[in-house]
């Protein structure tokens, strides 16, 4: 069950089993969490104990995001890393490379699985990439470009993407089926990471600012709210239907209230020191676990 209040819950236990910065968590299919890192591993967890089910060591850079899809009803872990991804199915206690991608330019920053079962990617090449499945292996079907590097995408609407460019600071909605951009928020200073969109609601889209908190109608495409945070946020987990956790550089995490109205987004509690260093991952398992990492090199899981 979800607490009401991130105040609400406890440390559980904290685990360090990568050696350098760990930069995304999922829960797999079959309920073990699944990390990545900057000591170019991924590790699979026991749903128990979180010990170290098994390793995948098949890089040769940092890993920065990691998804997921199903392939003939098996579970398929996709990984972004520097000019690939790559895809494996995973089993009990091992996994096996059915598929690796290598014509990107630079690093790839996140994949997600859209409705219509396509895949989108998008990282430093400046594009926008959508993937069709074709005889169980993934396709390019359509390149979007854009000005600049691309850190964040995020379906928010069927053949509709909202993305994040950093270094221009700014924000587009992009209709895929057209393939045109059917508007743009300028001077939005989101965070140079992957984890900074997130779906509030069937109206609001929250975006992870420098030093600011972003509300955006992507009904009409306006700013709605914004929000002067302490210090960069890199990360959010929606926890209820009006609260928000954010992870922030120096390893705090903050709870945010917003109401019905969606313009007020009120700081709650800062949960100071969370962790040692830059928090860049926040997810929820089970409805009523908070698993949090950071470039410290722990996880940590609070209930």
């Amino acid at each position: 069950m979800i607490l009401n209040n991130f105040s609400d819950y406890k440390l559980y236990k904290s685990i360090s089993f990568h050696k350098d910065s760990i930069n995304c968590l999922i829960i797999l299919y079959d309920k073990r969490l699944c990390s990545c890192s900057d000591d170019q591993k991924i590790n699979i967890y026991n749903k128990e104990t979180y010990n170290i089910d098994f390793i995948i060591s098949e890089f040769n850079d940092d890993i920065y995001h990691l998804n997921q899809t199903s392939i003939k009803n098996n579970n398929i872990l996709i990984a972004c890393s520097f000019e690939l991804i790559k895809l494996f199915e995973i089993n009990n206690y091992s996994y096996k490379r059915i598929q690796m991608i290598e014509n990107f330019v630079g690093w790839v920053y996140k994949s997600i699985e859209l409705n219509n079962n396509k895949l989108a990617t998008c990282g430093a090449e400046k594009k926008i990439k959508i993937w069709e499945k074709h005889n169980d292996k993934y396709v390019n079907t359509l390149t979007i470009n854009n000005f600049d590097w691309i850190e964040d995408i995020l379906e928010y609407d069927n053949n509709k993407i909202i993305s994040s460019s950093a270094l221009n600071n700014e924000i587009n909605f992009w209709d895929l089926e057209n393939n045109i951009i059917l508007a743009s928020i300028k001077d939005i200073e989101s965070t140079e990471w992957n984890n900074n969109l997130s779906k509030l609601n069937d109206l609001i889209i929250l975006v992870n600012g420098k030093e600011f908190l972003y509300l955006i109608n992507y009904k009409t495409f306006e700013l709605v709210n914004k929000i002067k945070t302490e210090f960069q946020n890199y990360c959010n987990l929606k926890l209820n239907n009006n609260s928000v956790l954010i992870g922030d550089k120096k390893g705090n995490i903050s709870e945010y209230k917003y109401d019905e109205t969606n313009k007020i987004l009120n700081l709650n509690l800062i949960n100071k020191n969370s962790h040692k260093g830059c928090i860049f991952s926040i997810i929820l398992f089970n409805n009523k676990e908070i698993i949090s990492a950071s470039e410290d090199k722990t996880i940590k899981i609070w209930n």
